[in-house]
């Protein structure tokens, strides 16, 4: 209630709902906003909002939120803003985090949702397939998962290898998105940091499981490929635990994810 109550004190004229559940929806409903804004639904969604916009889970979700920012009249015409991290922080996490002066692939492979994560020990061999290359190696993580990183940079071989592994300290979401934007490409599963990557025009390539790379991954596949086994049954089933033997990433091979990326790496290099 407390957060009700704050929400009423600011006296919003506009609540728009970009992810209308159960929480957002009573958030919206005693906001005291004239405009209630949400995507259109059954029953209560009926109720609380006063104007509903349609969209479909077959778009990348930015531009389902595009949807509903444009049914209310404001110009939309893309989701690339051009978003820049200010050089004074770029400069002062690259310093934190050791890695100043180099080439570096970010690697996003946790997550603390297990569906969606890769095996860790083909993300290990991916990672020395770089290091191998000469580059630098550079972990992306957020709140919960320093242990899982810590865990995962132990299991690299690093000796006789061009590159070295980075694990930044914590950081606050824009130090991260500075790590990422510093990347040649971000290597990922669905999670926050392949979004930051994707929105600050980072090449991403992602491994895809549980969930629905048209929603989850932007629709350039040159600069952001995926990679998944589209032959699986189940593939894209939107479940949090897994009911088989979690195929849909223990399918997903170091050397096609290396492939995927090194053609991008490849193209960067041609350009």
């Amino acid at each position: 209630f407390g957060l009700i109550r704050e929400v009423r004190r600011r006296k919003y004229d506009w609540a728009l709902d970009f992810l209308s559940n159960g929480r957002t929806l009573t958030l919206s409903l005693f906001s005291g906003a004239k405009v209630r804004a949400g995507f259109d639904g059954h029953g209560i969604r009926k109720m609380v909002y006063n104007h509903r916009a349609r969209t479909t889970d077959q778009k990348y979700l930015v531009e389902q939120k595009l949807d509903l920012v444009s049914s209310l009249g404001v110009k939309t015409d893309n989701w690339s803003w051009g978003l820049k991290i200010p050089k004074e922080i770029k400069d002062r996490i690259l310093q934190m985090a050791g890695a100043v002066g180099r080439k570096r692939i970010g690697i996003a492979c946790v997550t603390r949702r297990k569906t969606r994560e890769w095996l860790l020990d083909r993300v290990a061999e991916l990672s020395e397939k770089f290091l191998s290359q000469g580059y630098d190696v550079l972990f992306l993580w957020g709140p919960g998962e320093k242990s899982l990183v810590d865990d995962l940079a132990a299991k690299i071989r690093t000796a006789g290898k061009g590159g070295k592994v980075i694990v930044p300290p914590e950081t606050t979401i824009v130090e991260l998105a500075a790590l990422a934007e510093t990347c040649e490409l971000v290597v990922a599963v669905d999670n926050g940091p392949k979004n930051l990557a994707a929105a600050l025009g980072v090449p991403t390539v992602t491994v895809h499981g549980p969930t629905n790379p048209r929603s989850f991954n932007p629709p350039d596949s040159a600069r952001h490929p995926i990679v998944r086994d589209d032959a699986l049954h189940c593939i894209a089933c939107g479940l949090n635990q897994c009911p088989y033997q979690h195929e849909c990433m223990t399918h997903v091979s170091v050397e096609q994810v290396f492939s995927a990326a090194k053609n991008i790496l490849d193209r960067k290099v041609n350009v």
